[in-house]
């Protein structure tokens, strides 16, 4: 694999969310969950590709957004952006592919100080005065951490996520498996609120769908980013079947957003956005992860010790000893998922076999080609183990 990289283009536009229902719709549908199949059966995407506006490319003529969660006003540590997702859209093909980065993940920045990548945001926004500026610091390090352009981002706190939930009349989940956190903060307070959900299907509103989000303190930040991929999901497929022919719904959903969102796309791009969604199935979007099991698909990182990192619990990108660095780990991960997306979703069956004396390579490489996500069913020595 090699990294390629791309001109990075910036955009530094931000708009209000005060704009016609049809637009709302579609920032919903076609922005903030996925870009996902909006119009159904019914062909609008000429009229929007004309109303429309290009939308920025990179290289590969992907687009590239990036996605925020923060807690907002009321909550402690509400400017902590606890989730980072990156997703892309690949025009040729139709595929979305989404990559949640841990809250913990420890970023170098000389000029707002090196911290975890959830306070990348706050500590920029306090430097330069600005929200937006801060948001654009935060999306130059996760450009940094990917390899690759973001050209596009959106912000939602807590309220307005709740409030989105609620507007579409909530959403169905299943439950993978039994979940308890006695630790669930309490807003408001330094107590507890304890939250339970048993395994199986259930119907969320919007106060039930930010706790299932949001617990992690009886899992893990990687099972916690797992759900968020899966309440996306959800919130799509119930945009679909509710609100699309719903005009008190989007509505309440433009009313929900306006205060609670900040983003740089600008109208005509999301009606661009809107003619894309037309040719996608839910089929083609993909969700990634990355996390410490080294053993598992997205492991590529590692908890060092805390006395080096002022005390600190972070996560950091473990490299592969005598050879590739970890952050170029990273961006390989990322070069495939995103750039690459065609491959990542073919999931091929490997076999590895070692043609060289060195004992051990097979093995070395199947656990490497494993935190990349390929399924490698065999692996073992070559009958000819002379290759220099």
């Amino acid at each position: 694999m090699d990294f390629r990289k791309h001109k990075i283009k910036n955009i530094h536009h931000s708009v209000t969310i005060s704009i016609p229902i049809v637009i709302a719709l579609i920032i919903v549908i076609s922005l903030l969950f996925g870009i996902v199949k909006a119009c159904m059966s019914i062909n609008i995407s000429a009229i929007l590709t004309l109303a429309g506006s290009d939308l920025e490319e990179d290289a590969y003529g992907h687009t590239n957004f990036l996605l925020l969660g923060t807690g907002g006003e009321n909550h402690d540590g509400g400017n902590l952006t606890d989730t980072i997702i990156v997703s892309s859209l690949d025009h040729e093909n139709n595929i979305v592919t989404m990559l949640s980065i841990p809250r913990d993940l420890y970023v170098k920045d000389s000029l707002v100080g090196s911290s975890r990548i959830n306070e990348v945001f706050v500590n920029a926004k306090n430097q330069y005065e600005s929200s937006t500026k801060g948001i654009e610091h935060l999306k130059e390090k996760v450009e940094e951490i990917v390899g690759m352009p973001i050209h596009y981002w959106a912000k939602v706190d807590f309220q307005g996520f709740k409030d989105l939930i609620d507007a579409i009349g909530g959403i169905e989940i299943y439950v993978k498996e039994d979940l308890y956190d006695p630790y669930y903060p309490k807003d408001g307070t330094y107590e507890f609120a304890p939250f339970s959900i048993k395994k199986g299907l259930h119907e969320m509103d919007g106060e039930m769908t930010l706790k299932y989000v949001r617990s992690r303190k009886t899992t893990s930040d990687f099972d916690r980013a797992d759900r968020q991929q899966q309440v996306l999901n959800a919130i799509k497929e119930q945009a679909l079947k509710e609100v699309i022919f719903s005009k008190s719904k989007i509505e309440s959903i433009l009313s929900a957003l306006k205060n609670n969102i900040e983003t740089n796309i600008k109208v005509k791009e999301i009606l661009t956005l809107g003619s894309f969604a037309s040719e996608l199935s839910a089929e083609n979007i993909s969700h990634r992860l990355i996390h410490d099991d080294p053993t598992q698909c997205g492991g590529f990182l590692y908890t060092p010790e805390r006395q080096y990192y002022q005390g600190m619990f972070v996560l950091i990108p473990a490299a592969v000893p005598n050879s590739t660095k970890g952050e170029e780990f990273l961006h390989y991960y990322s070069d495939l998922n995103f750039n690459l997306p065609e491959i990542a979703q073919e999931a091929s069956t490997l076999h590895i076999l070692n043609g060289t004396p060195a004992a051990g390579t097979a093995g070395e490489i199947k656990q490497i080609l494993n935190r990349f996500c390929f399924d490698v069913e065999r692996f073992g020595n070559a009958r000819n183990q002379e290759i220099s």
